[in-house]
């Protein structure tokens, strides 16, 4: 039996938090021209590297057996789809509405744009929904991932190891290749979750791990890194370097709270784990709620600027609050009809 690894399931929470205090950063320039305490969360967008990293583990460690036993293909992929994109369609639905509504988009022009961003499929254009441009790479995963299961663990350790340094020599020594979708270096990400998660599950009780300093060390690491990308043009959102420098912090970081998990009793405060679990949801919308908030009280912080940082604040937990709703009153219940309607036992990982 699977431990609930809730300290994780808290990371979400935390990393779903400093997305959104990155998004606000953004909107208060794009719609105040005001930088938001001082541009701190700016950075902010290394969010996404945790949940890249995050995926990666969560897939080793919830599927291990189907690895062993080169079984329940088909089980995967309904619970990654019923995972990804019931709720994606719900708030992805809302985000056209408003487009259409304010005419940045039509249906008679954009069809196959819009189309595209429904399925997540790649293009030049990021989705309407301008969060979903992780999603694509998170299904790309999930796809790979999944046709993994069929060769089993010990074809794809390797296949993986092979995919990671073809995308790290090809970055750093810009090769045409990296400019190609399947060794886009955000997939860096995935596979150092990859990593950690067949540590975790096959070595980690082989070795006498200190998970504080795994912890400690990564939190280092990302603060480091952190300053460093305020302060100069080292570890651009796009860069290599920003891959593997926040990868290995995600990395040491999460396999350090799975193994704090499981060796001692650590209480998660009830408000992170409602985050945790809500932290898709509010992923997803979060970004209708600040253009919406952002735009009916532009106005009127255009003339009250001393009104911008407690707005920052108050807008944040305006999203937190969408977020926990929309969770519990849409995407919980959604899911749990869906899965009993799939499944007669098996709960969406």
């Amino acid at each position: 039996m699977k431990i609930k690894l809730n300290l994780i399931q808290m990371l979400r929470g935390i990393m779903a938090i400093i997305v959104v205090l990155h998004h606000i950063t953004g909107s208060s320039v794009f719609y105040l021209n005001h930088n938001w305490l001082n541009g701190i969360f700016s950075v902010g967008w290394v969010g996404v590297d945790f949940f890249f990293v995050l995926s990666g583990f969560i897939m080793v460690y919830a599927h291990k057996e189907d690895y062993i036993n080169r079984a329940n293909i088909t089980t995967f992929f309904k619970k990654r789809f019923l995972r990804i994109y019931p709720i994606y369609w719900v708030i992805a639905s809302i985000s056209l509405c408003l487009m259409l509504f304010t005419h940045k988009l039509s249906l008679s022009t954009d069809c196959v744009y819009i189309l595209k961003s429904f399925l997540l499929i790649p293009d030049a254009k990021a989705p309407f929904l301008i969060v979903a441009w992780s999603l694509i790479f998170e299904c790309f995963f999930y796809l790979v991932f999944g046709i993994g299961i069929y060769f089993g663990v010990k074809v794809m350790k390797y296949f993986f190891l092979t995919w990671l340094v073809i995308i790290i020599v090809s970055g750093f020594m810009r090769l045409p290749i990296s400019n190609l979708f399947i060794f886009n270096n955000f997939i860096l990400e995935f596979i150092f979750g990859c990593i950690v998660g067949y540590f975790f599950v096959f070595n980690s009780y082989t070795y006498n791990l200190k998970p504080p300093l795994l912890i400690w060390a990564g939190c280092i690491i990302l603060l480091a890194m952190w300053v460093v990308c305020l302060n100069s043009n080292f570890g651009l959102k796009q860069s290599i370097e920003s891959r593997l420098v926040y990868g290995l912090s995600a990395s040491l970081i999460i396999l350090g709270l799975a193994n704090l998990s499981t060796q001692s009793k650590v209480k998660t405060p009830a408000i992170f784990l409602l985050l945790g679990n809500a932290s898709y949801v509010l992923y997803l919308i979060h970004p209708i709620v600040l253009a919406v908030v952002f735009k009916a009280s532009a106005s009127f912080l255009n003339k009250h600027n001393s009104f911008v940082l407690f707005f920052g604040v108050f807008v944040s937990l305006i999203c937190l609050a969408v977020g926990v709703f929309f969770h519990l009153m849409v995407e919980k219940p959604l899911m749990k009809k869906l899965n009993s309607l799939l499944f007669s036992t098996n709960k969406i990982a």
